[in-house]
């Protein structure tokens, strides 16, 4: 007969049972949430060559590109898309006097550090 004490009181051996079966189940809703897939939480993965293939559409139009500066900062500038190379793309400011990069890989685009806006 095995006894369980909860709270300094002994519990009868049904109680016990119940007990057991409590945390077991509890176990069972755990680790069932753990490895459970919750693909309404999960983003749609793309790959390179379908950011790829997305940019080369693009080519030669008007843009709007918004780069991620990280710490909430953000430069979004009006530009075009001038050249489309195997592991890169350009971009051509419309701001004659923009000093900043203009050469983006397409990882940069699938992780979030740019994006792409057509005008």
């Amino acid at each position: 007969m095995c006894v369980i004490f909860l709270h300094g009181k002994a519990v009868g051996a049904l109680m016990a049972q119940k007990a057991s079966l409590c945390v077991q189940s509890a176990a069972h809703r755990i680790k069932f949430a753990i490895t459970e897939h919750n693909n309404h939480m999960i983003k749609p993965t793309l790959n390179v060559n379908q950011v790829r293939h997305a940019v080369e559409g693009c080519y030669l139009k008007p843009v709007t590109v918004k780069l991620s500066l990280g710490r909430n900062k953000f430069i979004t500038f009006p530009a075009t898309i001038s050249g489309v190379y195997p592991s890169l793309f350009t971009v051509r400011p419309e701001d004659k006097n923009f000093l900043g990069k203009t050469a983006y890989s397409y990882s940069e685009v699938l992780c979030g550090r740019v994006r792409l806006k057509a005008r």
